[in-house]
């Protein structure tokens, strides 16, 4: 994966690799800035509702046991209330005695205690003193026995809260003792939990669940306000919630064996970060975009020039030598334009001297081969001659006449470099018929042509040099038996057309087959037919040699429709 990355790296464009790297280089420090903003922020965020969570739960859970406290000392001065102690161990001799102490002592006192806290729902005296029952304020002692906390109340020293699963009620109770008197009063104060608890809906303005619990996790209390939790399973379903997805905090009471409980949502408390994480997207958005804009300036700048150097090296691969580049800074690349440019120059002008000076050797060797002969004088010359020969009855010597005029008119060409291959082809005919005239019909010759090929443009004089060469130097020298034979084909590969020139001579070594078309080679006719054709046609153009010492040789000559 990691090296087909590097490939593919490696495979961008200039200017692509310059946007992907200012891209990385910006995006990575803007990506962990604002990653890094964003969860200091988070972090503070729940830190300090952890600490609003706290505050407020310890606030609660002090105003709850400063009410727990309240209801100890109201039933303590009742306890020791000295007006109370005296009537609940007086002997009552008559019903007004009993009235007395109803009227003047236990109602004003139990009303007044009741009227300054309201979350007092009763407050009953159970006693086996003789005395009347007198509504839920004086009750029978006897009649506590029915109750869950009796024995307890009975054991206990000091006041106890007690609360009841059964009926969800709070009893604040205490015993009274007499020093001096064997009777045995208990106090029990009703507490209304509904009313105690009425200021715990009130903690936050929304999105909280507060709830207390007792010994064994057993719900006292709750109270829920989230909407993704229902009311039935919060309490349960809180204390078993993994800890990331709510802020909670746990207080225990001082006067009784309850913990208090407050739990808020995670993700309420961080609403407040998703205007926070906009903008932070918005920053990577828009560095992105300004990354982007300054990566494409700075890369048109940078890689502009670097484009223009490689498409005219391009057209340098062409052949084309005639660039347009030019750079007025003075920094690397700058320096690397002008450098090119300047190298550039030179090869065109190294170039052009070595072709110009070529094609005015070739053009002065053609012109030098073709002034050796008067045109005119020499037509004149061939004609008498052959009027001469037929007037005498010599055919041989007129036809000899005929094949050299149309030889040297077609080679001459009346000064041009440029013919047709019809005309290449009876040119050479002409000159191998005077071969076999002079050979006494020594060798055959066998012609294989295209016709179709035959209007196509060629150089003038390429292929009697070969037919020479083959004539001369194979032919000539033949040492095998059998019939000396000379062909020629002309046939297309492709968009090229080829000339096949074969004898079955004495052939060459492998040694003076590759040296035939060498500057030190004697065969000079070879050499000059295989730099015209290219100077012509270019360098993947011209003659190969491939021979067989003792059975002969054939040369391959390749051109090209270009010159049509």
């Amino acid at each position: 994966m990691i090296s087909r990355v590097k490939k593919l790296f490696k495979n961008l464009r200039f200017q692509n690799k310059i946007i992907g790297i200012s891209l990385l280089i910006s995006l990575i420090p803007t990506i962990l800035l604002g990653t890094f903003s964003y969860y200091q922020m988070r972090s503070a965020l729940l830190e300090r509702e952890q600490t609003a969570v706290h505050e407020t739960l310890q606030q609660k859970a002090m105003q709850l046991d400063y009410n727990l406290n309240s209801y100890v000392d109201i039933i303590t001065y009742i306890v020791w209330n000295e007006n109370l102690r005296s009537a609940l161990t007086k002997e009552y001799t008559s019903n007004y005695e009993m009235y007395l102490t109803y009227n003047d002592i236990i109602d004003p006192m139990f009303l007044t205690m009741r009227s300054l806290n309201t979350d007092i729902q009763s407050i009953t005296i159970f006693t086996d003193v003789d005395i009347y029952p007198h509504g839920d304020s004086l009750r029978p002692l006897d009649e506590c026995e029915q109750y869950e906390w009796y024995t307890i109340a009975s054991e206990s020293t000091s006041p106890l809260f007690y609360y009841s699963e059964a009926d969800k009620s709070l009893q604040l109770i205490c015993k009274m003792y007499y020093q001096y008197s064997p009777k045995t009063s208990i106090i029990c104060m009703n507490i209304n939990l509904d009313t105690f608890f009425n200021s715990t809906t009130c903690l936050f303005s929304n999105d909280y669940s507060f709830f207390i619990y007792g010994p064994g996790n057993s719900i006292i209390y709750e109270y829920n306000c989230m909407p993704s939790v229902s009311t039935a399973e919060s309490a349960s379903y809180l204390l078993a919630s993994p800890s990331g997805d709510y802020i909670s905090d746990t207080y225990s009471l001082e006067h009784i064996d309850w913990k208090v409980c407050i739990y808020r949502p995670t993700k309420v408390v961080l609403v407040a970060l998703q205007n926070i994480a906009y903008i932070v997207i918005g920053m990577i958005i828009l560095c992105i975009i300004l990354t982007l804009l300054a990566s494409r300036l700075l890369s048109k700048v940078i890689v502009t020039p670097i484009i223009k150097l490689s498409d005219n090296i391009d057209q340098i691969e062409q052949g084309n030598y005639n660039i347009d580049i030019s750079s007025d800074s003075h920094d690397e690349v700058g320096h690397l334009i002008t450098s090119f440019q300047k190298m550039v120059h030179t090869i065109n002008n190294l170039i052009n001297e070595v072709l110009l000076g070529e094609i005015r050797q070739q053009q002065y060797e053609i012109e030098l081969l073709q002034s050796k002969i008067n045109p005119h004088f020499l037509y004149n010359s061939l004609s008498l001659i052959n009027s001469k020969a037929l007037l005498a009855g010599q055919k041989d010597i007129s036809l000899m006449v005929r094949y050299l005029s149309t030889f040297y008119r077609t080679m001459l060409n009346k000064g041009q470099q440029i013919t047709t291959i019809a005309k290449e082809i009876d040119n050479t005919q002409s000159y191998i018929s005077i071969q076999q005239m002079m050979h006494s019909q020594s060798f055959e010759v066998n012609y294989d042509i295209d016709e179709s090929l035959l209007e196509y443009k060629i150089p003038n004089l390429v292929l009697q040099p070969l037919a020479e060469n083959a004539i001369v130097h194979g032919l000539d020298h033949k040492e095998t038996p059998g019939q000396a034979t000379l062909s020629i084909s002309c046939y297309r590969d492709d968009k090229d057309i080829v000339f096949k020139i074969m004898d079955n001579g004495r052939g060459m070594s492998e040694e003076e087959c590759a040296d035939v078309l060498n500057k030190d080679s004697k065969g000079y006719g070879v050499q000059n037919v295989n730099k015209r054709i290219q100077l012509y046609y270019g360098t993947n153009y011209g003659l190969s040699y491939r021979s067989t010492q003792g059975m002969g040789t054939y040369v391959i000559l390749r051109i090209n429709d270009s010159l049509t």
